[in-house]
């Protein structure tokens, strides 16, 4: 089991510039979290008088102040934006997934270089039961997410071209388990089967033409290898004919 999970912070960049924020689920989320509009205005530093306008007229929250918003009631700011049928969810045993887009592509191939795209945007939400998704840290920073990979070395392990990947951070990886991984100088990000053998960690590809990779303990107190959480499952698209 490897235990050294990396911690991403992917909320500090989700994109918040001209997103209206719905009243409704400002409500359902304070409900949620057993806290009234004036105990949330102090959290923000707002009176109650402006929190009961988020929620029951058009103004919106700042820029800013959305941030903030997502932190107090822990939830992602696409929910907050998100219909009427995705806010009557919150609650009810669903967790909402980002999805980041496709400039944080992970590739089941020979690794994507460089981690400019790990602080990429959440384009959307997937609404996925809890039960399916392992142990849900408290932490926001620390939920699962989920990723777009690319290429074919993954295919013979069900995750194909294109798919997207639900990632846990704090699900315990066992050998023979996929990952999402980061290696090599060159901070490279993939999804891959990983084997522990007695110090030593390898990180293999489900094709052949994909050589496995092996990494020491040093590697990892360098920062030359880390586990951004375990594969819980995969979406594949569907192909048109031809």
């Amino acid at each position: 089991m490897y235990s050294f999970l990396g911690r991403l912070n992917f909320r500090e960049v989700i994109p918040v510039e001209g997103w209206r924020i719905r009243g409704q689920a400002i409500d359902k989320a304070m409900k949620l979290k057993g806290i009234n509009g004036r105990e949330l205005g102090d959290l923000l530093g707002v009176s109650a008088a402006t929190v009961s306008r988020w929620i029951n007229t058009p103004v919106t929250p700042k820029d800013e102040m959305k941030r903030r918003l997502c932190e107090i009631l822990d939830i992602p700011l696409a929910v907050l934006v998100e219909s009427e049928d995705a806010i009557s969810q919150i609650g009810n045993g669903i967790l909402f997934v980002p999805v980041y887009d496709r400039a944080f592509i992970a590739c089941a191939g020979y690794g994507n270089g460089g981690t400019d795209g790990i602080y990429s945007e959440a384009g959307e939400v997937l609404p996925l039961p809890k039960a399916k998704l392992g142990p849900i840290a408290v932490d926001a920073h620390e939920q699962p997410f989920a990723v777009i990979v690319e290429g074919d070395s993954m295919e013979d392990a069900g995750i194909a071209d294109g798919a997207t990947v639900v990632i846990n951070p704090i699900a315990e990886v066992y050998d023979g388990d996929p990952a999402l991984v980061r290696y090599g100088l060159k901070n490279e990000v993939a999804v891959k089967w990983i084997y522990f053998l007695g110090e030593e960690i390898e990180i293999r590809s489900a094709s052949l033409k994909y050589p496995p990779r092996r990494f020491t303990p040093e590697d990892v107190a360098a920062g030359n290898f880390t586990v951004l959480g375990k594969v819980m499952f995969s979406v594949t698209p569907a192909k048109r004919g031809v």
